[in-house]
């Protein structure tokens, strides 16, 4: 599905259409027979189409058709008009326009997807039409917080702040809103995973809302899913993440991102394969996403195959040559081969997405040649804890810098401070650059403190 149209006359109401096509996205992936597109690789599209127009999109995306279509809202009515199209031809199959008030949008969205579903003549099993039909009303200003906070929550790490406000206020409004505690779940957690709110803040904030979520509606993916995040980093509970990624995945097969929370999870107990079909599912539902790509790679990369993890993070700066994640994982990988010269250049090229200046990329620079990779290590941390002073750094990263230079003490003693905040490096164990600490009975010590299986 491509982004609608916003046809309110108003360009500060964007993110009304795009909550709204991110929300017919979610009904119509909860569908199993429907290999839907997840958001993030459509909204690309957004506003302009290729040269080749619709066939070259679907080309991209790997479908067969495209439903396309406009959103108008005026005062309390809501107003969507779906067109589905042969992508091959370009041939317009069926167009409907349908309306509601505000009040009842998440039913109109449940009755858009039905009808769709209808004429691509799928088989709706009567579970999925249960689902479907389960829409309640909705306050219609906590609905529109909600989709202010959909918008910014798509921005993060820089928009996290102004959705988990979005939220907190949409909840207040609308205390039986499951989905937005769903959402406000989230972005609970990833204040803390991007470091923006030290993670034993935010983490018990996190379980609340997504089992307020629970409480309110047992049905949603995106409640499962954060709670197989939060059994991860906040429960340290491997089994119990398992089982809720799995029951996210059956509710919204179509859903890609509890296959990336999954993938972490099974690459980090050591099934890389299974790890991998995730991760490869993750990417045929969101083809164009970096998150997607880019967990594929590093799922390659936690198996050692270091080889096809530089070619699928390669491949992943094709489509975004500016996420820094990305740079830095093929840094690791570079590493982990022993190729030190591109690795720093991965490093200085996450600096420079990041905003550091030639100055910062030229002292690494420097560092490295004088003394090599441990010159280079050395120099970032004294970058970091410069860097410290003002933001939060992850304890897991000081500890990662020590336990590469051989500090072995040092690293511990910030991996004990990693445990006791709850730092997302703590279920990220097995990853390679843990390797020479290894050997030391505390690293198996910490291991048994984080429930790690054996």
């Amino acid at each position: 599905m491509l982004p609608l149209e916003n046809l309110s006359g108003d360009a500060e109401q964007d993110y009304f259409a795009d909550g709204m096509t991110e929300a017919l996205i979610a009904e119509l992936s909860q569908i199993r027979a429907l290999r839907v597109i997840s958001r993030t690789s459509v909204m690309q599209f957004k506003g302009a189409k290729p040269p080749g127009g619709l066939p070259e999109i679907a080309r991209r995306l790997k479908v067969d058709a495209v439903v396309e279509g406009s959103v108008r809202r005026s005062a309390d009515r809501v107003q969507i008009t779906a067109q589905l199209i042969d992508a091959s031809t370009d041939h317009h199959l069926w167009a409907e326009t349908y309306e509601r008030e505000l009040r009842d949008v998440l039913g109109l969205q449940s009755e858009v997807a039905r009808a769709i579903a209808r004429e691509i003549r799928i088989t709706v099993t009567p579970q999925e039409e249960r689902r479907l039909s389960a829409a309640r009303s909705v306050n219609p200003q906590a609905h529109e917080l909600y989709l202010k906070a959909l918008y910014f929550l798509d921005k993060e790490p820089q928009g996290l702040p102004k959705a988990n406000q979005y939220l907190l206020e949409a909840v207040e409004i609308d205390p039986t809103f499951a989905a937005a505690y769903a959402s406000l779940s989230w972005s609970y957690a990833h204040l803390g995973n991007w470091n923006l709110r030290p993670p034993t803040e935010v983490l018990p904030k996190a379980r609340a809302a997504a089992m307020k979520a629970l409480e309110l509606d047992d049905s949603l993916a995106e409640t499962r899913d954060a709670l197989g995040w939060l059994k991860l980093v906040y429960d340290r509970d491997w089994p119990g993440a398992e089982r809720e990624f799995q029951t996210a995945i059956e509710l919204n097969p179509g859903y890609s991102h509890p296959r990336i929370g999954y993938g972490w999870c099974l690459s980090i107990l050591g099934r890389h394969d299974e790890a991998l079909a995730q991760a490869k599912r993750a990417v045929e539902l969101n083809p164009l996403a970096a998150s997607e790509n880019r967990e594929l790679g590093r799922v390659l990369y936690m198996a050692r195959r270091y080889d096809a993890a530089i070619a699928q993070f390669q491949s992943t700066l094709d489509l975004h040559p500016s996420d820094a994640l990305t740079h830095i994982y093929l840094m690791w990988t570079y590493y982990q081969k022993g190729e030190h010269r591109k690795a720093l250049e991965q490093y200085q090229q996450s600096l420079a997405v990041r905003g550091a200046g030639p100055e910062i990329t030229a002292a690494v620079q420097k560092a490295f040649d004088k003394d090599g990779m441990q010159g280079a290590l050395r120099w970032n941390l004294r970058f970091m804890q410069e860097q410290a002073k003002t933001r939060r750094i992850s304890p897991g990263d000081f500890a990662v810098v020590h336990a590469l230079l051989g500090e072995n003490d040092q690293a511990f003693k910030w991996l004990d401070k990693a445990y006791n905040e709850y730092d997302s490096w703590m279920f990220q164990l097995e990853d390679p650059v843990w390797d020479p600490l290894r050997s030391d009975p505390r690293f198996q010590e910490l291991l048994d403190r984080v429930n790690f299986p054996s």
